[in-house]
């Protein structure tokens, strides 16, 4: 029996959130730490968020746009 390999792309986006989230929060308390991190926590959060609005799209030219989003 041959197993098809199956990837959720939906899953790996949620981890890959909470792995981003949990290491900004192991930061220190600066200046500097602060500053990388809000960046850090915006772009490493986003992809799941564009990724669950393309899921959302009505059309497939709308789907293929925000695909191409989340791929930025």
């Amino acid at each position: 029996m041959i197993e098809k390999k199956y990837i959720d792309i939906e899953d790996r986006l949620i981890n890959f959130t909470v792995r981003t989230v949990l290491n900004v929060e192991a930061l220190p308390n600066s200046k500097g730490a602060n500053y990388l991190g809000s960046k850090l926590l915006r772009s490493g959060t986003l992809p799941v968020l564009n990724y669950g609005q393309a899921k959302a799209t009505e059309s497939k030219k709308d789907l293929i746009h925000k695909m191409r989003i989340c791929l930025k």
